[in-house]
This record gives C-alpha cells, structure tokens and sequence, in this order.
C-alpha cells in the first residue's frame, strides 16, 4: 500500500514485538502477527479462572493471589488463529492447552487442572471463556519501549518487557511516556488497523514479578507509583479491524 506524503509525515513508530495472552495471568505466546477485531486481539485472554467465592467486580485468579500462574506455558491447538474465521468459528474449532512449571500438561478444559490449580493455591475455582476477551480494562495494550529504557536508567533494576504482559511493544519516535499525550487521538498500524487511544493504564503487583521465576521486586511498581503517577502504559479500542505485523509502521490519523 502505498502512502501520500501526509502519511509519511505522521508516521511515529513501528511495531516491535507482538504477543497474546490465551489465559488470563499465564504465559502469553510471542507472535509474527495478531488480527485485532472489535474485542480486541484474537485469541487474547479468552479463558480466565474465576474465584468461586468472590462475587466482586473483579473475580479472577491471577497472579495477584498466584504469582506462579505466570510461569505456566500456553498454546493453541490450532496456532492459525489470525483470520476472520477464528472471529466466526472461535473456541469451537480450537483450544487451548496448559503446561505447568514441573511439566504436566492439560487441557484448558480438564477437570484435572482445576484440581491442580485448587489445590496449589487453595481456592475453589472454576473456568470461564469468552470469545469477547477478559482483559483487565480495554482490549488492546499498547507499551512504548522508551519507557522501559527510562524506568532501567530511573531504577537502576533490570527489567524484562514481559513484566507489562503487552500486546504490542512499539518503538515511537517520540520519548519515554510521552506516548500519555496520545490520549483519545486516533492511530493506524500497517495497513489498515484503526485504533482510538483513551486510556492510560495504571499498574499492579504484576510488573514487579520476573517472568523467568515469579520472583517479585516491589521497587519498580514503588517507583512507578511515586514518580509516574502508577501509569506506565496506554489502552486502545478497536475502530477498524486489521492485521498487525511486526516492524509494521504506526501513523497517527487523528
């Protein structure tokens, strides 16, 4: 596709790394590319476990109360998930597979895993999907990889880009958190993706746990807290569907 020269000029990243999240708080899968869709990333946080006991607005277990949930591996069982069909078809015509740290592997939907996750964590729980996605707040995360490079100068600490659990790393022209004057303009990524930024994203104990072990270190979520407002990331919402490629270019439209 070509670009007029309009374009060129609003160009302010690129694409540089793409993951998915098949299960709320477990390992998300790296990718070459995602389809994006009025929910969101396809395939994104469909399936989340669910405290029985909580009747509150926020009912999930994740790695809040299980840290270890993070070290737990994903993995479709039909990987070609980037296409309008899978936004039809769904669950239906896939699923999703679970291997735990020691190596054991379930089915998203075996009683098995339930029992084990019940029992590592003492909670009664029980499985949820939907199709729509079970993010957090908005359907698409995006992180600006500036901003992890100053919060390693900031902090002094080493810090892995998978402690955001992102869908999209870019890397924008512009400097660390001044992705936050984003807010509520328009961007088109590759060809034809449409996305409107509204919200920034205000962290939790998450970011502090490593992903190679679960190992927490508050410092990084303190320091976000104090000197940036606890936001380190923005969200988006779906205005036109698209596939998303790495290295794709990033316009701002709006």
């Amino acid at each position: 596709m070509v670009q007029n020269k309009k374009e060129e000029i609003n160009q302010i990243g690129e694409v540089s790394k793409l993951f998915r999240y098949p299960v709320k708080s477990m390992k998300g899968i790296e990718e070459n590319e995602l389809y994006i869709s009025y929910s969101g990333v396809v395939g994104d946080r469909l399936c989340a476990f669910v405290r029985s006991e909580d009747k509150g607005s926020f009912p999930w277990l994740t790695a809040r109360q299980a840290p270890e949930m993070i070290l737990y591996e994903t993995a479709f069982t039909n990987p070609t998930i980037n296409d309008e069909s899978y936004v039809r078809d769904g669950l239906e015509k896939n699923s999703v597979t679970v291997t735990t740290p020691e190596g054991e592997k379930y089915d998203i939907e075996s009683i098995e895993l339930i029992n084990h996750l019940s029992q590592k964590y003492n909670k009664d729980i029980f499985l949820r999907k939907s199709e729509a996605g079970m993010q957090d707040s908005r359907p698409v995360s995006i992180f600006n990889l500036k901003s992890l490079s100053k919060l390693e100068q900031e902090t002094d600490l080493e810090i892995d880009m998978l402690q955001f659990r992102m869908n999209i790393y870019a890397d924008f022209i512009f400097d660390a958190f001044q992705e936050e004057e984003l807010l509520n303009r328009k961007i088109r990524i590759g060809d034809t993706l449409e996305l409107e930024i509204n919200k920034k994203d205000a962290r939790c104990k998450i970011i502090t746990l490593n992903p190679k072990n679960a190992v927490a270190n508050p410092a990084l979520h303190a320091h976000i807290a104090k000197e940036h407002e606890n936001f380190s990331r923005i969200y988006s919402v779906f205005l036109r569907e698209g596939l998303v490629k790495l290295n794709d270019p990033i316009y701002l439209i709006d």
